[in-house]
């Protein structure tokens, strides 16, 4: 059963037949690629990509909360 057998046979959707084949495609010229499995291993491709770990830095994680009311006025 090759990948597009399996697709099939779980019902998922033919957009991701797409996505599969990109990813599996040769990058273009300059261009980085990594295909990850999970969020750690995006989270993994990114940090590399930036360099985060070659200088014993790190990636800091930023979030924001707006009040249920809305930003003051």
């Amino acid at each position: 059963m090759d990948g597009y057998d399996t697709l099939a046979a779980f019902s998922i959707p033919a957009n991701v037949s797409a996505t599969l084949s990109l990813c599996q495609s040769p990058p273009c010229a300059g261009e980085v690629k990594a295909c990850t499995t999970s969020l750690e291993g995006t989270v993994r491709s990114a940090m590399d990509m930036l360099g985060a770990d070659k200088d014993g830095g790190g990636v800091w994680v930023v979030t924001s909360t707006v009040l249920r009311g809305g930003l003051p006025q």
